[in-house]
């Protein structure tokens, strides 16, 4: 039955009672003895009050229903069926303000008695009509009272993949969507090539033995080489050769990585200031509190003397063979691994290890500000004892620790011969093979220790094998050139150096000269014979940031964030498919 217009809006009072009681205004609605047709619209009968006496809304519909039997039991107590209830209604088993037959909405979830929206999975009822798929699959939201709802969230991380940066994927309709291009890698200035999740640019590239790292700007790791001991992380082969630069999938917030140009162990500090190491542990010098070795699934942090807690608060660290040792932030410095021939700097020259962090070994008023560790002995810069800015410790057989040569050392060596070390640099001071370089004042690079391959770069004239005195490399082929030039012409302008098992590169305005044993071509020259000086290296139509050197290979950063490398490729070394055994000039790691 259904009243005209020409009735009126408004019913009698008597009639609009009269049809509602006997509830012929279905599908209409009763509110307050008004009466509104299907053709005046809708009025939200939700809450608990819009429908007339002996009327419960029913949700899904809207419409006001007649309720056919009730009992005694209040709004919130437990039911079995409406003819329990005083408001007629039993929702989800208990006695509820109005029918609550929505999909999405529930009396027992929020408030007992109280019909409320619900979010997730319905409550007590059939699960979401309309499918969907995983994380996209239809849910209640928390809007939608009636039936269930689709998300719009993400359901895939964002990705880089060849040189295009993807947005999160997201759901639509109850599937994931195919991501989005955000960025075409190659259209930005420095961050050319993936990282982690987006585009990323090259921050430094880590040289070491049969092995290459880059560190990209979002703070991830790229490997390539000999992934002996898992060198190169679980994204590789274990003890396999990777010619490809390889993701290491679970190392993020890298600041700087360090390496060992001779074995195979390797740390990286970490932005947080934490440090983690992995690789071989033979001798502890993972610091972890075991000699076990550590491949994967992730590194792991060196500990404190109490072998408990993990080290914390670094701003440096060396990596020697089969030692490691790192500066903290309030410049004290410990070491771990084997000691022998004093590595440690603990005045004992036996074969003995170090679990865990070892130290502090300056003595009280010095300060550390950087670290380099060669093969078998270290050195760190000073502050303040700007007379005497180098101290060093371990082996000295070519007087690489700065006194006259003998076999070892116990414990620090101060090194008052050499001219101030420029401490802001951190890529001030390297240690290789025997050899001991510092860039000190007036850019200038002074070299000492072992020199029979040349790699002191004084030249080929009265060459001497070993010494323990400090001078300038030369730029010329005149020997033993001077600081002020009178003899010879020394390298000037120096701003990185980066020494190999016995060769040496140096950053020089914006070139890169290198010197020393060049038989596999690691000194970038295209030739395999002995550079006694630094009058020469690869040549690049752009100014280089950084060089880095391996065992028998060398690499560079270049201006353009791009990564150039050069020497022995035997074990993947140089990040290219090519299996050739060398190259003795610069070739670029492909990905």
């Amino acid at each position: 039955m259904t009243l005209r217009r020409s009735l009126g809006r408004r019913c009698a009072v008597f009639l609009a009672a009269a049809i509602c009681a006997l509830a012929l205004v279905e599908p209409a609605r009763c509110d307050d003895s008004v009466y509104w047709d299907g053709f005046e619209g809708f009025i939200d009968c939700r809450q608990d009050g819009l429908c007339p006496d002996r009327f419960l809304c029913s949700t899904p519909t809207n419409h006001c229903v007649l309720i056919t039997s009730r009992g005694d039991e209040p709004i919130g107590a437990t039911c079995a069926s409406g003819s329990d209830c005083l408001s007629g209604s039993c929702a989800d088993g208990v006695c509820c303000n109005n029918l609550c037959d929505g999909q999405c909405e529930s009396c027992a979830a929020a408030s007992p008695g109280t019909c409320t929206a619900t979010t997730g999975p319905p409550v007590g009822r059939d699960s979401c009509s309309g499918g969907g798929v995983g994380i996209c699959a239809a849910t209640c939201g928390g809007e939608n009272r009636a039936s269930c709802v689709f998300p719009t969230i993400e359901c895939g991380p964002a990705s880089c993949q060849n040189a295009t940066q993807y947005a999160p994927a997201m759901c639509s309709n109850g599937t994931c969507q195919s991501p989005a291009v955000q960025l075409d890698c190659t259209t930005t200035l420095d961050s050319k090539r993936c990282g982690a999740t987006q585009c990323a640019g090259v921050v430094e590239v880590t040289a070491a033995n049969a092995r290459t790292y880059v560190t990209m700007s979002d703070g991830s790791v790229l490997g390539w080489g000999l992934n002996y001991k898992g060198v190169l992380g679980p994204g590789a082969p274990l003890d396999e050769i990777v010619r490809t630069p390889t993701r290491f999938p679970d190392l993020t917030g890298v600041q700087k990585l360090t390496s060992s140009p001779y074995l195979w162990h390797q740390c990286a500090l970490m932005n947080d200031s934490r440090l983690l190491c992995w690789g071989d542990n033979r001798y502890a010098q993972l610091g972890i509190g075991t000699t076990d070795d550590v491949a994967h699934p992730v590194p792991l942090p060196p500990l404190w003397p109490d072998g408990a807690t993990p080290l914390t608060n670094v701003v440096d660290v060396g990596v020697g063979t089969y030692h490691t040792c790192a500066i903290l932030s309030n410049h004290t410095v410990y070491c771990w691994g084997r000691g022998i021939h004093g590595r440690l700097a603990d005045g004992d020259v036996s074969d003995h290890l170090a679990l865990y962090a070892k130290g502090p070994i300056l003595p009280a008023g010095t300060t550390g500000e950087t670290i380099a560790i060669g093969e078998d002995h270290a050195c760190i810069g000073i502050e303040p004892d700007s007379s005497s800015p180098v101290r060093c410790w371990g082996t000295n057989s070519s007087g690489e620790s700065g006194v006259t040569p003998s076999s070892n050392t116990g414990g620090l060596v101060v090194q008052s011969q050499m001219n101030v070390l420029d401490n802001t640099n951190r890529f001030a001071l390297a240690l290789g093979n025997s050899v001991t370089c510092a860039i000190v004042t007036g850019g200038l690079l002074d070299c000492f220790g072992n020199n029979q391959g040349y790699q002191l770069g004084r030249g080929a004239d009265n060459q001497v094998f070993y010494t323990n005195v400090p001078a300038p490399v030369c730029a010329t082929a005149t020997s033993n050139c001077t600081a002020n030039g009178s003899v010879g012409v020394p390298l000037a302008n120096v701003a990185g150096v980066a020494l190999g098992e016995a060769h040496a590169c140096a950053l020089a305005g914006g070139e890169i000269r290198c010197w020393g044993d060049c038989g596999y071509g690691q000194c970038g020259n295209g030739s395999n014979d002995y550079a006694p000086y630094a009058g020469s290296g690869p040549t690049f139509t752009q100014g280089a940031l950084q060089i880095t050197a391996g065992q028998y290979h060398s690499c560079a950063l270049l201006a353009d964030r791009t990564v150039a490398c050069w020497g022995r490729n035997t074990y993947g070394d140089l990040g290219i498919p090519d299996t050739s055994d060398y190259f003795n000039v610069p070739v670029v790691p492909i990905w």
